[in-house]
Order: structure tokens, then C-alpha cells, then sequence
């Protein structure tokens, strides 16, 4: 049992680091309006102290909309009303999804803050609308996440 413990380990550690590149996009420069008839989200996610190497997928009213890895954003159309915003993990992560609720306006522009907060042995997720003057200074260096492919989702 020994021996066969240290390869699935190191499989296991290989795979994290190479799960997620950085964010290649154009870097964050202006708020964009919403499309006629919906509002826009903005969502980032700053490098913070836990899931490093993991991009899960950000679905948005559940659409799929990008991966996002640390010191990424996404921007997304949404219809007006409650919409749920879910954190999909790769499976290998053996994380647990993530789902948050937001109510949007039509014609509003909002900004929503993903973080994973490290408390020792436990990691916490948190989702939270910012004030877009705050959000836009935080989101000053963050490049656009990769849309998702639907032809190539993740495991």
C-alpha cells in the first residue's frame, strides 16, 4: 500500500499546480453597459491564500460564462431578477460547488467578489456585490478570464 500511495500523491499535487493558467485576456480598463433588456455582471476573483492552481467554471443563470483562476474577471448579460451564481470545481478538486443568489436590475451593472479564505484545515468560499468604485480599483490589474468552450468542458 506504501508504494502505491507517493504516485497517486504526486499525480494528484502535478495535476493542481497545472490546472489553472493565468487569465491571458485583455486587462480590466472600462465598465461596459448592459445589453438592452438585461443587466451586466461583473465577477473577480483576487489571488487569495487558498485554491491557488484550481479554475473553476463561473456559470451565471446557469450559463456557463468562463474559468476563473486567481486575478481574473468575467463580465456576463444576465436577465433581470434572482439569478444564481455557481462555482463549478473540476471534479479532481474534489471541492464542492459553490452557489450564491443575487437579485439584478435591469439596466444595472454590478460587481461580484469571489474569494476563497484559508481558516487553517478549513478553506470558506465567499461571493459578495462590491461597490463598483472599489471593484473597479481592485479589478485595475485582472485580465479576462477564458470563455468557456462548450465543445471542451472540464471533467
Amino acid at each position: 500500500m506504501k508504494n502505491i500511495t507517493w504516485p497517486i500523491l504526486i499525480v494528484y499535487l502535478v495535476s493542481l499546480v497545472g490546472c489553472a493558467t493565468p487569465p491571458q485576456g485583455e486587462l480590466f480598463s472600462e465598465v461596459n453597459h448592459p445589453k438592452p433588456g438585461m443587466a451586466k455582471v461583473y465577477v473577480y476573483r483576487p489571488d487569495t491564500v487558498g485554491a491557488h492552481g484550481l479554475a473553476p467554471i463561473l456559470i451565471v443563470g446557469g450559463k456557463e460564462v468562463a474559468k476563473m483562476p486567481v486575478n481574473a474577471y468575467a463580465e456576463a448579460d444576465v436577465v433581470p431578477g434572482y439569478n444564481s451564481v455557481v462555482f463549478d470545481w473540476p471534479l479532481f478538486s474534489m471541492m464542492p460547488n459553490t452557489s450564491y443568489g443575487f437579485s439584478f436590475e435591469e439596466g444595472k451593472t454590478y460587481f461580484i467578489k469571489f474569494y476563497v479564505e484559508d481558516k487553517g484545515v478549513v478553506w470558506f468560499f465567499s461571493a459578495e456585490e462590491i461597490d463598483p468604485s472599489v471593484a473597479v480599483q481592485e479589478m485595475a490589474t485582472y485580465r479576462l478570464s477564458e470563455q468557456v468552450d462548450e465543445s471542451n468542458k472540464h471533467l
